[in-house]
């Protein structure tokens, strides 16, 4: 066979994204097409940028190599997903005070489909691509991947498990909302269970529409706009209503190891409003119903998972899909069911497909092959390139631009921190997936009791009750988590130790929580020195880390969008690789002197 590359395309119609496989299955790009367009979600654009494909295969791509182009979609789905999206409109008529085809175009939005499958823009997915193959004479071939076979694929052939249980949930896959794989020497089986007779509107049966419509739906929350983090963060400040929960029970629940909706669904639908955020209510009047909602989804998995675990298949478990972003509900697996093992990938939503689709057409072109045991690097985006920030380099004395060698940076940095400075901290390449995870990441002092409501008013400019994350030294989690477990994508929620939750107030949640991220030095060499750094000052080895970005933008892709932030909101230093920009960088120079620095003069001479 020919020297080949494998260009996954993620083209649902929301999160759409592009990953690169070289010729010896190794992820050399993956990437959120939200990124580069700074449009949150992209809907309905395509992840293949006619004019930016030629750039990315020519930068990532093995010369004279044959590009394989595999999409996450099987060739079947559309017309399974018109039928689909007509018996929901059927079963629902009523529950939606819009028309019966407002209804059904909105339900089909939320699920980025409209009525051509992957939007009007992504017909043309593959364009780019063959516009460059047709300009070098390069060989083109074309695949497409079952939906949830994607989901599946990326999460296991990044695992390092050898066998696994394979657990697929999102909004809607090809005539399923749910799936489960077995995994075993490299090979995916789909999992046949038997399925329920109660299950009388299938389509409607979803846990990710569940939460993402229904429950959003309750707060005024959008799905178009992945508001589920907000349910998620409001939870922790409300207590169980078991009246809701016995409504929610009936609404939704679990046969066997399906899902179901039966013919409850629509009435239920319908009591529920009466739970919903009222005009005159804040967030917080209404939490009650999101910690009962979160519940209930938790009872939900938790009872599948078992179920899962008594077929004997493995001690290992992959989650995939949307809903396996519900740290809260990652957080409890080891705890709740008996398997021993859990991976949840980097970006286990549709962008994730975009690998998933990439290297199901690899390991098909190299049945032999083995996937990997090392550790999956979440670094796989868009780097900020010295000839880029060049420009703004040549203007640095209007950007408060601090005269440093690289090998200060780091000591530099963390001192700022323990003075409580917020800092846009962006390193190398961009993380794929949702979360920052230290390289495109706004970091804080976690232990001032502050620093969460400032960084939410003045910084993300978002709800005051949105959590933030600690990051921590991973060779110190045990010492501050209970039950710790390497996380090192924040991919899960774990219990702070009680003599720890005062001193990291800006990290703790209400309930004790943190949504965390181990950090190890081989993961990420610079990230973990800059903890260090600051845990040699401060004697605590966390950060505060959240996304650098503001509510309802995506992470920057660019250092126009970098300075775009740091100058419009209350991000005090802004780092770049080896470049660090403050606005009132003589403001420091007495703070560093007063914790006896021997770096105060490149501060002064910024001063």
């Amino acid at each position: 066979m020919n020297l080949r590359n494998y260009i996954g395309i993620a083209c649902t119609g929301h999160e759409n994204a592009l990953a690169i496989v070289n010729s010896r299955g190794e992820i050399v790009f993956a990437e959120g097409v939200e990124r580069f367009l700074q449009n949150k979600r992209a809907i309905n654009t395509p992840a293949d940028d006619p004019l930016r494909m030629p750039r990315l295969i020519e930068k990532y791509c093995e010369p004279g190599a044959e590009l394989v182009v595999s999409r996450s979609w099987s060739g079947t789905a559309r017309d399974s997903m018109r039928e689909d999206a007509l018996a929901m409109r059927k079963a629902m008529v009523g529950c939606d005070p819009g028309t019966d085809r407002d209804w059904l175009m909105r339900v089909l939005f939320q699920m980025g489909m409209w009525d051509t499958f992957v939007g009007p823009n992504l017909q043309l997915a593959g364009t780019g691509v063959s516009r460059y193959c047709d300009a070098t004479q390069t060989k083109l071939h074309k695949k497409d991947y079952v939906h949830h076979k994607t989901h599946a694929a990326y999460g296991c052939l990044v695992s390092g498990f050898d066998d696994a249980i394979a657990v697929v949930f999102d909004g809607y896959g090809e005539g399923a909302s749910n799936n489960y794989f077995q995994y075993e020497q490299g090979k995916l089986t789909e999992l046949v269970l038997p399925k329920s007779s109660r299950n009388l509107y299938g389509s409607l049966a979803s846990l990710g529409m569940y939460y993402g419509h229904t429950v959003c739906g309750l707060f005024g929350f959008e799905i178009s706009n992945g508001e589920e983090w907000k349910v998620m963060g409001l939870a922790p400040y409300g207590r169980l209503d078991r009246e809701l929960l016995a409504l929610l029970q009936k609404h939704i629940f679990v046969d066997g190891c399906n899902i179901v909706m039966d013919a409850h669904g629509k009435s239920t639908y319908l009591a529920l409003q009466k739970y919903a955020k009222r005009a005159d209510q804040s967030y917080e009047d209404v939490a009650d119903v999101a910690f009962t909602t979160q519940h209930h989804f938790n009872e939900l998995l938790v009872e599948i998972l078992n179920r899962l675990h008594g077929l004997g298949l493995s001690e290992n478990l992959v989650m995939g899909g949307g809903c396996a972003l519900n740290s809260t509900f990652n957080g409890i697996i080891r705890q709740r069911t008996p398997f021993k093992r859990v991976f949840v990938p980097p970006a286990p939503s549709d962008d994730g497909n975009a690998v998933g689709a990439a290297l199901l057409a690899y390991y098909e072109d190299h049945p032999g092959a083995v996937p990997p045991t090392s550790f999956h690097s979440p670094y796989l985006g868009s780097a900020i390139e010295d000839k880029e920030l060049a420009p703004y380099l040549a203007n640095g004395h209007m950007l408060g631009q601090v005269e440093l060698a690289p090998s200060d940076v780091v000591g530099y940095v963390a001192q700022a921190l323990a003075r409580g400075k917020i800092v846009g901290w962006i390193q190398g390449k961009a993380e794929f997936g949702p979360r920052s995870l230290g390289n495109r990441s706004i970091l804080a002092d976690p232990r001032r009791e502050d620093m969460k409501d400032r960084i939410n008013r003045v910084v993300k400019f978002r709800e005051k009750f949105r959590p933030f994350a600690p990051s921590i030294l991973d060779e110190h989690g045990s010492e501050y988590f209970e039950d710790y477990e390497a996380t090192p994508y924040m991919e899960r929620t774990l219990e702070f130790k009680a003599k720890h939750r005062k001193a990291l107030s800006a990290v703790c949640h209400v309930d004790g929580t943190g949504r965390l991220q181990s950090v190890r030095r081989d993961w990420n060499p610079r990230f973990h020195a800059l903890i260090s750094a600051f845990h040699a000052l401060t004697g605590t080895p966390v950060l505060l880390n959240t996304s650098l970005n503001v509510m309802g933008k995506p992470i920057v892709h660019s250092a126009g969008d970098a300075f775009n932030i740091f100058l419009s909101s209350g991000i005090d230093l802004l780092v770049i690789n080896d470049s660090v920009f403050c606005k009132t960088p003589g403001n420091l120079a007495p703070a560093l002197r007063e914790m006896g620095s021997t770096d105060a003069s490149p501060m002064e001479t910024a001063a």
